[in-house]
């Protein structure tokens, strides 16, 4: 029996080497062994190419690939992923039996419903398997889709062999746990699946290293555990046991990454470091190998210490990412988020030689301008970079049952700028996200060339254009972009009265990978 998995395109105006990687696919792969003729196969590509006829066109005032800025965001509405006649020609070479597609965004279903339809337009013979957050939180919804033979909801390992196995032996798979399908007319659903061991070494071989790489060298993403014992509000992921891996299989896992020549790793738990004890062992056996370490989902951050950040550091990792959300305890509260004092952890941990990435959402239900100012300014203050996320219904979260007003699922992600506090308009949002940028360009501005001043900035900047830009920021505060096609600049689409408020309070900046200070305005 012939399987293909299958990394879809999606539409959106980003992606990232992190979003791209198939770490699930290849999991998945790693228990089906030598049973089928197998490949994966990554139809995502890093550099997307401009929809003309797209979604999200009433953004184009704020992201557009005309516009030139020192602190520009997105280029455009784009798809990333291979064109419609390479896919033809690779399923037509292929002819697998069974395609597994991997979906785990709801904003994404689109894309993953249209490769679905070319499948099945040129082998409809082909049984169509979706797996991942979709399907498993909307197995209804999914499998009423002709094109879709089969749901696995849930973690995808087990399940995904024994529809093979039985498929191969001519039968149904009713009862199965986690596999959801269509028989004589009717739905069956069956309950989320978990996976009681998780020691799947992933089949990293099936994928072209030379696509994935990051910094300069090749990259990958490992797990040493899964599952969260929170619920914040806003989170769309089913709610999973915690689980450990062995300690023997990482070994294993790493052996075969150094002798792959992958140096670059983002260890993508849910909640790593929730077990202090296991996180050594797990440092341990990464001490000494000389690889560069990323936790780009953050760490839980009541265990960061200075003797444990000391053991970090020699294990190879390069930068922390600390989850903010928000610095007002009531709003932590009430979308009942862990509440950690990152205050005192910073203050605590941020003259250690690690670099530090601070996230925080915008726009959260009950949010309020001020509060988000405030985080601003904070962490101006300290050696961290700041990255802000856009808050969006997660379909599926407490918070979507709350708020969800009938929109189309398309709008349920960060770049859509479509939050339901009503504070937040896509203007305000963004004001908050080229702030963001402009705080991180002086930051890095500061580690780079020690500046003291504003002015100063002005003198380093290459282009013409960037100085204007600057220079009109600093006398008018306001942000500005130069349009390539009109060939003149024009203002940001801004709210002028949390820049103006930004700007009048804003007085002391401190690097990101260094603790030099400079004084503004």
């Amino acid at each position: 029996m012939k399987v293909l998995l299958i990394q879809p395109p999606i539409e959106d105006f980003y992606t990232t080497p992190i979003r791209n990687y198939p770490l699930g696919l290849l999991q998945i792969a790693s228990i089906l062994n030598q049973e089928v003729e197998l490949k994966v196969l990554n139809l995502r590509v890093l550099k997307g190419k401009i929809i003309e006829k797209r979604d999200f066109e009433e953004l184009d005032i704020f992201f557009n690939e005309n516009k030139s800025s020192p602190f520009s965001l997105f280029k455009g509405y784009k798809y990333f992923g291979k064109d419609e006649g390479e896919i033809k020609d690779i399923l037509e070479k292929e002819k697998p039996e069974i395609v597994g597609i991997s979906s785990n965004f709801s904003a994404h279903f689109k894309e993953v419903l249209k490769l679905s339809k070319i499948i099945k337009k040129i082998l409809p013979e082909t049984r169509i398997v979706l797996g991942g957050t979709h399907p498993t939180l909307y197995p209804k919804e999914t499998l009423i889709n002709e094109e879709i033979d089969f749901v696995i909801r849930g973690e995808g390992e087990t399940p995904f062999k024994t529809l093979i196995e039985t498929l191969k032996k001519g039968m149904d798979p009713s009862g199965k746990s986690g596999i959801c399908f269509k028989k004589n007319g009717k739905i069956l659903l069956e309950e989320i699946s978990f996976e009681e061991k998780i020691d799947f070494i992933p089949r990293r071989e099936l994928i072209e290293k030379k696509d994935f790489q990051w910094g300069g060298s090749h990259f990958s993403q490992i797990l040493t555990s899964r599952g969260c014992p929170f619920a914040c509000s806003f989170c769309g992921k089913v709610k999973t046991p915690f689980r450990k891996r062995s300690l023997k299989s990482l070994e294993e896992e790493i052996e075969y990454l150094e002798k792959e020549n992958i140096k670059t790793l983002s260890i993508e738990d849910e909640v790593l470091g929730i077990d202090e004890n296991f996180f050594r062992e797990v440092l341990k056996i990464f001490k000494g190998k000389n690889f560069n370490l990323y936790c780009m989902n953050g760490i839980y951050p009541e265990i960061l210490k200075k003797e444990l950040l000391k053991e970090m550091l020699e294990a190879g990792f390069q930068k922390l990412n600390l989850s903010l959300v928000d610095i007002s305890e009531e709003t932590l509260r009430r979308e009942k988020r862990p509440f950690f004092k990152i205050s005192e952890k910073l203050k605590e941990v941020e003259d250690f030689p690690l670099n530090y990435e601070v996230h925080f959402i915008v726009g959260l239900p009950n949010q309020k301008i001020e509060d988000l100012l405030q985080i601003l300014l904070y962490l101006c203050q300290k050696r961290v970079l700041i990255a802000p996320s856009v808050y969006y219904l997660a379909p599926f979260s407490s918070d979507f049952k709350k708020y969800y007003k009938g929109e189309d699922f398309k709008y349920f992600r960060s770049s859509a700028l479509h939050s339901p506090n009503p504070q937040f308009s896509p203007c305000v949002l963004y004001t908050f996200l080229i702030l963001s940028r402009f705080i991180n360009f002086i930051k890095n501005a500061l580690d780079r060339y020690k500046i003291k001043s504003f002015s100063e900035i002005k003198e380093i900047l290459k282009s013409d254009r960037d100085k204007i830009i600057l220079e009109k920021l600093l006398q008018e505060k306001k942000f500005y972009f130069y349009d390539k096609k009109r060939e003149d600049f024009f203002e940001e689409p801004q709210d002028e009265e949390i820049v103006k408020t930004f700007f009048n309070k804003f007085k002391k900046i401190k690097g990101f990978k260094s603790n030099h200070i400079a004084n503004f305005f």
